[in-house]
């Protein structure tokens, strides 16, 4: 028996449509490559950091329901991953510390970027301004989800849905290879669709049963259909079914015309992330030029007032 939790803040057709990205007047294709660009950060990160899975799933469902309610243009995606991945350890109880998390991001973008990925010292200026953006693109992240933290993933609906398919249609030794490959194409499916919004669109009930579905095809399985459709044994209807293949078209639809728009990205991306560098850096230069006379007064003032307060 799988329990499964209602969702209250599934989106509709038009709220899905009309993003806030998208009155900032960024492209459908622009809106997708970057999201797509944070799920896949998101994957990368948690595949060095050794967490599981579900970790991933949940930093990219959070990911898209931050952006559901927020613009691109006011939150840089990248540190909006980073911080779904970090929320996303806390809620599944794989803990990993902010420096790990901020290092393994850095590196994962500069891999990117430039071909080569680079290492962050976390104790030096630039350090610390990644992770105090880290932890305020998370107090953000809490504050547009309302603390609603709870999620739930397709991927667990189909390993029960195909174990209960197995058990109504003979298979025999010799095809448990093939039911085998059936079972991964089902899973990277489930995993194509975190790139999308389609986790706050519709339950995980109709994603495992379309990603079944999609899978089935590609393998050439023949799924039970005697009495009722099989979808009807797990209450999906096929619109859902036939929207998460629409869905997947799409997808591979986008990834054909993302070449033309990563060059957009990028330029995008460096040049926040350097103007940041470029404020760190100035703020540096002015403590380390400071006047010595200034410095001393103020170091004196400093000292006085700590005698003060001892005194007392």
């Amino acid at each position: 028996m799988v329990r499964v939790v209602r969702n209250p803040y599934y989106l509709s057709d038009e709220q899905a449509t009309a993003t806030p990205s998208r009155q900032d007047n960024i492209t459908e294709t622009q809106e997708f490559i970057q999201r797509a660009y944070g799920c896949e950060m998101i994957q990368e990160c948690g595949i060095l950091l050794r967490l599981s899975q579900v970790v991933m799933a949940t930093g990219q469902v959070f990911f898209h329901r931050f952006y559901h309610r927020c613009s691109l243009a006011k939150y840089n995606h990248v540190w909006m991953a980073a911080a779904s991945l970090f929320l996303a350890c806390k809620v599944e109880e794989q803990l990993r510390r902010l420096r790990e998390v901020v290092s393994v991001v850095y590196y994962c973008f500069t891999k990117r970027e430039t071909g080569v990925g680079k290492l962050l010292d976390i104790y030096s200026a630039q350090g610390y301004e990644w992770k105090m953006e880290v932890v305020k693109a998370e107090r953000f992240l809490l504050k547009e989800l309302g603390f609603h933290t709870g999620v739930e993933h397709p991927h667990k609906f189909i390993l029960v849905y195909l174990n209960t398919l197995k058990s109504h249609s003979g298979i025999d030794a010799q095809q448990n290879l093939l039911w085998k490959s059936f079972l991964q194409r089902s899973w990277n499916y489930a995993n194509d669709m975190l790139r999308t919004d389609l986790c706050c669109r519709v339950p995980p009930e109709y994603i495992a049963c379309g990603c079944i579905y999609l899978a089935a095809r590609d393998c050439e399985i023949p799924l039970p259909e005697e009495r009722i459709q099989w979808w009807q044994v797990f209450e999906v209807n096929m619109e859902g079914i036939q929207l998460v293949e629409n869905t997947a078209k799409r997808i591979y639809q986008m990834e054909k015309l993302a070449g033309q728009y990563m060059d957009w990205t990028r330029r995008e991306t460096l040049m926040r992330v350097e103007q940041t560098t470029k404020d760190v850096h100035r703020e540096e230069y002015k403590r380390n030029n400071e006047d010595p006379m200034t410095r001393s007064y103020s170091s004196q003032r400093r000292s006085s007032s700590n005698r003060k307060h001892n005194s007392r």
